[in-house]
């Protein structure tokens, strides 16, 4: 693909833009290029549905206005019968919920006849079957470590959100902006600006639920506004509302008092339009928002349509009083009636006459609310009642119908302005059918096209880092890499991205029907193919780096080492596959019981923290049923004896609006630990886990996770869960690995198993690097590198010095790595391609160091170049995207001294040519102008001497 670059007049100068940028308008072309469409996915649906305006942005046609912003955990209507957890030897408490969220009961939607038609094609005869097997390829296999592609795309949103958080300054906004991607969180929090206070809402319950309310409303107003500020710079990127997140295109859903914005993968001239959008929303919803409804009095429609309500209210209470009333009276008459008939029986000696049967009571009647209530201006109708349950206006708005949210979302979309407008007027939107309230909104947008906001076209995005994951992913899920042409050229390193995420969406589908189909030879039900076993070292400091890495440079010396290799715990993990992320926490937690109560402990006596959760955990845990009791093992009992047991649940990337990065875990205080790792990268697990083991207190952890998060490319079908056990002992993970299994067996009162078509999803995806394996978080690999720069500590025992301190940056990796790493050090701004240049002139001038034959790696080290000369290696050399290597270190080392790490203990210092390495490394007087390299494998950094 060669994009069409527009020459439209250009608004910032009097020239027309041709293929060189106008200087005025920020230095990025435009093209004229239409967004690439995808052919309707038919039969198919996302498990979060949502309502998207432009076209491009989705090839699923979600036209159920009842489903938009729905979660599939909550739904039991469109996904079958409610599923109970509750084996025969548990008990239920009273406010036990049978399906929803918080019971992680419900199924996985791949169960769906029509859904495993759309996903898995009939079988073919057996042998058409054998004659295609002898004929097709193999597929292509990235040569990559298993969970590397889960890792890349974690790396870039937690990057991504940590450069939002960055921007959001008061540069921006001249409010405070409440916003927080701490531990790792790939989303970013947002607390609501504005809303109720006890004087609009003076009950603590009511005022709770209607800051989730008001916090949708901002919700919808801030996504209209990032789609305006997206679409009218030229960029067709759709943020949509919509439930869960991991998704590849960005997203939004209400969390609380706060909303959490998956930023997905996008590239950073979006990620400025995020930022400065939650800086419009903070500004518009100010104190001047809050003023302005006060300002506006309610219409005439809403006082006409106020008072038929509550007539209609009254003159239904009346009659029912009236009822009420003459029941009482007529029971009173009655009883008096007997009464004086059973005296007059006595004084005559007869038979006490039979009562009549009595009619049952009719209820008490409510007093009607009044609608509207006392609102003297827009902003009381708000939190003023709006039905005859009491719940407010806003409820109206914001929860009893999605299609409310979208509507506000359009006026935003068209205009800050229309928006308040559209606010000042709500009360006037209201009418009555029969007895019941409504609200009636514009139509909502259709399809819009791009034109509409953008006459000039797209813009160009000129963003390696952007490109070089989409190529990952395109690579990844074996998609045609001429179907990627048509977004990006590779010579030009410039794209467009006008349907782009609807093209991804498309391949994880394609993805599913191409490779899914080769791992469906398994049964149904809740399969483990996971049994490791290893050695984990836990003694020594440690000490968690930026964007969760554990430091790899952080070992300050060699008495450290030793301790740290000479203390080692030994686990044995298995892994089991159940229904839900939800349900697995519900079975860790059943496994912690069963451990401690084996052991003597009363299960009643268990104490459990889970106050670092996702914030329907807490709740949830309480809502399952608890196990009645647990047989005492005389054994381990003797052996193990516990007097009390405590159980903590911690999520890895527990994140809200309000918090401290990184804190400090006291495994020590615990007895069995529950880590959630949904949105983290597999050496943040390795890091936690061996925190956790560190300490002989702990017993046992288990690692429990939500499938459809991270771990699937994005792709919204195939719900699942994971509970990893990691024992000290195999005996103990078996016996508690079988108690898992059969719980969650026992757990179903209907016939339903996981079905097997899940299965093979996930070993698809595990396949080409998207789920990570147990061996992963046991002992991690290389984890993708990060995409911010960012201070990480990295100390140096030099001889006849003492300890040197680095800090770390960090560069993108896309195969200009070493250069990067060199113009970031070596100069007062950042050209890696100048510093490709000066080194390939260099080598030209020294001959001697070029090889005559290799293959170069190039991008993201999935393709080679064969070069077979020193001629054709200085051309490949010169290329954008070429690997680097001490070849290239040992040239520039002409213009400038270069000291290279590749291990945290074996430094290479380059002179004019010249290698040295220990001991003949003079730390004492080395040049003033060497510069500090790091290599991790297959990556470089820069090093920045501190002291």
């Amino acid at each position: 693909m060669r994009p069409t670059v527009s020459t439209v007049q250009c608004p910032r100068c009097a020239s027309r833009c041709t293929v060189a940028p106008c200087p005025e308008d920020d230095g990025r072309p435009w093209t004229d290029e239409p967004l690439i469409i995808q052919e309707p996915v038919t039969g198919l649906y996302p498990v979060s549905e949502y309502h998207a305006r432009l076209q491009g942005t989705t090839p699923f046609v979600m036209t159920d206005e009842t489903n938009w912003n729905t979660y599939v955990r909550s739904d039991s209507s469109r996904y079958g019968k409610q599923q109970a957890f509750s084996p025969d030897f548990v008990t239920k408490p009273q406010n036990f919920m049978g399906f929803g969220a918080k019971s992680g009961t419900y199924k996985n939607i791949l169960a769906r006849p029509e859904i495993k038609k759309s996903l898995f094609p009939a079988r073919k005869k057996e042998e058409e079957k054998k004659k295609a097997n002898d004929d097709a390829k193999p597929p292509p296999r990235l040569p990559v470590q298993s969970g590397f592609v889960y890792d890349a795309l974690l790396s870039y949103r937690i990057a991504a959100c940590r450069y939002i958080g960055d921007k959001l300054d008061w540069s921006l906004c001249t409010y405070e902006i409440i916003a927080n991607a701490d531990n790792d969180y790939p989303c970013l929090i947002v607390k609501s600006p504005g809303g109720p206070t006890r004087r609009d809402v003076p009950d603590a319950k009511k005022l709770e639920t209607n800051e989730k309310y008001w916090t949708r409303f901002a919700m919808a107003a801030f996504t209209g506004l990032v789609n305006r500020n997206a679409w009218t710079r030229g960029i067709p990127i759709e943020l949509t509302m919509r439930s869960s997140f991991g998704f590849l295109a960005p997203s939004v859903a209400e969390t609380g008092a706060s909303f959490r914005i998956n930023v997905g993968i996008v590239p950073v001239e979006y990620m400025n339009v995020l930022a400065e959008s939650i800086a419009d929303l903070y500004e518009i919803f100010s104190e001047s928002f809050e003023e302005e409804l006060k300002k506006a009095k309610p219409g005439d429609n809403f006082g006409k349509v106020a008072e038929k309500y509550n007539k209609g209210k009254r003159e239904v209470f009346d009659k029912k009083q009236r009822a009420y009333d003459e029941y009482f009276a007529e029971e009173k008459k009655n009883q008096e009636a007997s009464s004086r008939k059973r005296e007059r029986s006595k004084s005559t000696g007869s038979d006490t006459p039979l009562a009549k049967k009595r009619k049952k009571a009719p209820p008490k009647p409510r007093k009607p609310v009044i609608l509207g209530g006392d609102a003297k201006d827009s902003w009381g109708v708000l939190w003023a009642p709006g039905d005859s349950s009491g719940k407010t206006v806003l409820t109206q708005v914001a929860d009893r119908s999605h299609r409310n949210l979208e509507g506000f979302s359009d006026l935003a979309l068209k205009s800050p302005h229309t928006f308040l407008e559209g606010t000042v007027s709500l009360p006037d939107r209201f009418t009555l059918k029969k007895d019941s309230i409504s609200l009636k909104l514009p139509t909502l947008l259709k399809l819009q096209s791009f034109d509409t906001y953008s006459p000039k076209g797209q813009k160009l995005i000129i963003d390696r880092e952007f490109w070089s994951m989409i190529q990952l992913l395109v690579l990844a899920l074996d998609t045609p890499y001429e179907k990627f042409a048509q977004f990006y050229d590779p010579s030009e390193r410039w794209g467009h991205v006008g349907g782009l995420y609807g093209f991804l969406d498309r391949a994880n589908v394609d993805f599913i029907r191409g490779h899914a189909s080769a791992f469906i030879d398994v049964k149904d039900g809740y399969a483990s193919d996971s049994d490791e076993e290893e050695d984990i070292e836990v003694g020594g400091r440690s000490e968690l780096g930026v964007h969760g890495r554990e430091l790899r440079f952080g070992l300050l010396d060699d008495d450290e080492v030793k301790e740290r290799r000479s203390k080692k715990v030994h686990v044995y993990s298995k892994k089991h596959l159940t229904a839900t992320g939800m349900r697995a926490i519900h079975l860790a937690h059943h496994c912690c019981r069963v451990y401690a109560g084996e052991r003597g402990v009363k299960l009643t006596e268990i104490k459990v923290s889970a106050d670092r959760m996702y914030y329907e955990t807490k709740e949830a845990i309480t809502k399952v049923p608890i196990q009645k009791d647990v047989p005492v093992d005389a054994e381990k009992r003797k052996q193990q004896q516990m007097k009390a047991a405590s159980i903590l649940f911690f999520d890895l990337n527990h994140c809200n609006a309000m918090q401290d990065a990184n804190p400090r875990v006291a495994f020590e205080e615990f007895d069995l630990v529950v880590l959630d790792h949904t949105s983290a990268t597999t050496s943040r697990v390795h890091f936690y886990l061996k925190e956790a083991l560190r300490h002989d207190r702990v017993r046992l952890v288990l690692l429990v996770t939500s499938g459809i998060k991270n771990e699937q490319s994005g792709a919204d079908f195939n719900t699942y869960g994971t509970v990893r056990v990691v024992a000290r002992s195999r005996e103990e993970r078996d016996h508690l690995f079988d108690e898992v299994r059969e719980v969650d067996r026992l757990a179903d009162q209907t016939p339903y198993q996981h079905p097997k078509e899940s299965h093979a999803v996930r070993r698809a995806y595990k396949e080409f690097g998207f789920v990570p394996k147990t061996k992963d978080f046991l002992r991690p690999g290389f984890t993708a590198p990060l995409r911010t720069q960012e201070p990480n500590p990295f100390r140096f025992s030099a001889p006849d010095v003492g300890t040197i301190v680095f800090e770390v940056l960090d560069v993108p990796a896309d195969g200009d790595c070493l250069f990067a790493a060199i113009s970031s050090v070596a100069s007062d701004f950042f050209d890696p391609p100048r510093v490709r240049k000066q080194i390939c002139d260099l080598l030209g001038e020294h001959m001697e160091l070029v090889p005559s034959g290799m293959d170069l790696q190039v991008g993201l080290g999935f393709s080679t170049k064969r070069v077979d000369s020193q001629e054709s290696y200085l051309a490949a050399m010169a290329e954008p995207l070429v690997w680097g290597g001490m070849t290239e270190i040992q040239a520039y080392s002409y213009k400038r001294t270069v000291l290279v790490f590749e291990t945290a203990r074996e430094p290479v210092f380059f002179r004019r040519g010249v290698e040295k390495k220990p001991p003949d490394i003079d730390w004492a007087n080395l040049p003033k102008d060497t510069i500090f390299l790091a290599f991790y494998g297959n990556h470089y950094a820069a090093l920045l001497a501190r002291s």
